[in-house]
């Protein structure tokens, strides 16, 4: 929707310039004519309105062969709630009008967000008739859409708008050829292209493992347990079936009694306190510092109690938590550090690596990670010879021999098939998360300054490995939508705190405890970030936020 083209014989032309015109006198019923260039302009526009109606109306030259019978559009309704207008998605049938309804005040609060709900609803017709158009236009004052007729609604819009120059208004259409031509798509996360060279390989292997039938316990686990300890610079590894059971197990391994409190960051992935509470401990959330998004060292000391045994800082979305200051919290205090690494392969700050501050330390290998397996797996490393002996026992059913059960234990043996994927992966670990950390200065080159957006910040210090590109804007799903009308993927993590989760409401935390983390996650939205991005997917990325906020 940059440009504005002919809107045809029942409606003059847009007049030049590049802002909105004006709009109706106060109480006159009609159109206002409102050139969307930006958000603000639309609103300075529409400021004596007292609701605003922005219709998407089908033309007879969209229903064709390619045309699908139904489209869905991003419509909001009446609300309550100004800060978050858009409350469901609508399908219609191509014959009929579908309306965008926002308040004056929620546009004055979010004008970049209707925007992009109109565009997203501009560009809801399918790709094979970019070339056709669609006339939208934006209504001050209610009309009842009963005055509408399902049948030849665009001969009819003219009739039912009535007498448009009198009412000062004027028509938009919005020629999808005019928009720019449909950019590469970007997924949010290609493993495919990782997958590619090393595919040969992996099958060979696995091939191998289906003759020698070692499906668990293969002598690829501790091959791969002995690598990654290396790498992480730690005397031992124990392979797992998860990242969880890593937290999990780490904790128990660690001494763990039941009622023991854990201090847990409130920006983090449910995982976190799922571990503490099947260990039997009590999760203490702590607020989130602004500097990096995890764990605020300024504000774990009010949190601490006589019960407090453990600190588990999350490195979230790739990048330590302050591990210096929160080393010193420990010290002083006489707790035991376990570190959530589950995000974090490879990352380091203040010459601190992941994976080596803690008693224990967590790693989650699920595909998407840094270094990703086949299916669920995790790791736990340590310094501590007895307690990774520990860990070995309670991933078996507490056996120390076969049959000989010292401990209740778990499931929790990392396949075999699994410790196949990492070892080929591992070597090339650094490689790619250099090229993760190019993309991420690309980004961050390339859209600082652009609309609202706030992007991910990064302590002086810190080397994140950037498993997530969280990015903030007062309104992420309107921007998802719109990206996603272009072929780009997005994500969200996570949009609802954990501590206002159904699952810990038992903890009793309310909206409003932890207000850095709980405005994280309203506003974060993850864009893609993998190796082997290309700069004209970058380029697709930035590009479309640019058109987004433009």
């Amino acid at each position: 929707m940059d440009e504005v083209g002919q809107t045809g014989g029942d409606a003059p032309e847009p007049g030049p310039g590049p802002g909105p015109g004006p709009g109706p006198e106060p109480g006159r019923q009609g159109l206002v004519r409102a050139r969307i260039v930006a958000g603000r302009d639309l609103f300075r526009a529409l400021s004596k309105a007292e609701t605003i109606r922005t219709y998407l109306v089908p033309q007879r030259s969209l229903r064709s062969a390619y045309f699908r019978p139904r489209l869905t559009v991003a419509t909001t309704l009446p609300f309550r709630n100004s800060r978050y207008p858009l409350t469901r998605t609508l399908s219609f049938e191509a014959r009929h009008a579908t309306e965008i309804v926002v308040s004056v005040a929620t546009l004055a609060a979010n004008p970049f967000g209707l925007v992009g709900r109109i565009r997203s609803a501009a560009l809801a017709c399918p790709a094979p008739i970019a070339a056709q158009t669609a006339t939208v236009a934006t209504i001050a004052r209610h009309r009842p859409m009963s005055s509408l007729s399902s049948r030849g609604l665009d001969g009819q819009l003219p009739t039912w708008l009535g007498s448009r120059e009198r009412a000062g208004c004027r028509l938009r259409r919005v020629t999808h050829s005019s928009v720019r031509p449909a950019a590469p798509s970007v997924p949010f996360l290609d493993l495919g292209l990782l997958h590619r060279g090393l595919k040969a390989e992996i099958v060979e292997e696995i091939a191998e493992l289906v003759d020698s039938s070692a499906f668990t316990n293969g002598p690829q686990v501790r091959e791969f347990e002995t690598a990654y300890a290396a790498y992480c610079g730690t005397s031992a590894c124990v392979g797992l079936a998860s990242g969880l059971d890593a937290l999990r197990l780490g904790l128990q391994a660690a001494g763990i009694e039941p009622g023991d409190e854990v201090v847990v960051a409130a920006n983090t992935f449910v995982a976190t306190l799922e571990a503490v509470t099947q260990a039997g401990g009590r999760p203490v959330v702590v607020d989130a510092s602004e500097s990096d998004y995890n764990l605020d060292p300024g504000k774990v000391e009010s949190a601490l109690t006589e019960r407090t045994r453990f600190l588990m800082p999350t490195h979230l979305y790739g990048q330590l938590a302050d591990m210096r200051a929160l080393e010193e919290i420990a010290e002083r205090r006489g707790l035991t550090i376990l570190e959530d690494a589950c995000q974090a392969h490879g990352a380091s700050r203040d010459g601190i690596t992941a994976g080596t501050s803690g008693v224990a330390n967590a790693f989650s290998f699920y595909p998407g990670k840094n270094l990703g397996a086949f299916g669920d797996a995790g790791a736990l490393t340590t310094d501590d010879d007895e307690l990774a002996a520990r860990v070995r026992s309670l991933r078996e059913h507490g056996q120390t021999r076969k049959y000989l059960h010292e401990l209740e234990g778990w499931t929790a043996r990392l396949d075999t098939i699994q410790a196949i994927v990492l070892l080929r992966k591992l070597p090339l670990l650094d490689r790619w998360n250099g090229e993760r950390r190019a993309v991420a200065a690309k980004y961050a080159d390339r859209l600082a300054g652009i609309g609202d957006l706030r992007l991910p910040p990064v302590p002086e210090g810190s080397e994140p490995v950037w498993h997530i590109y969280a990015v903030r804007t007062v309104d992420p799903e309107a921007l998802a939508g719109f990206l996603r009308e272009r072929g780009i993927g997005s994500g969200r993590h996570y949009p609802d705190p954990v501590h206002l989760s159904p699952a810990y409401a038992w903890l009793g935390y309310g909206e409003g405890d932890f207000p850095v983390a709980e405005a994280v996650a309203s506003e974060q939205l993850s864009l893609p970030m993998f190796p082997g991005m290309t700069d004209a997917q970058v380029d697709s990325v930035v590009g479309a936020i640019a058109d987004y906020f433009s």
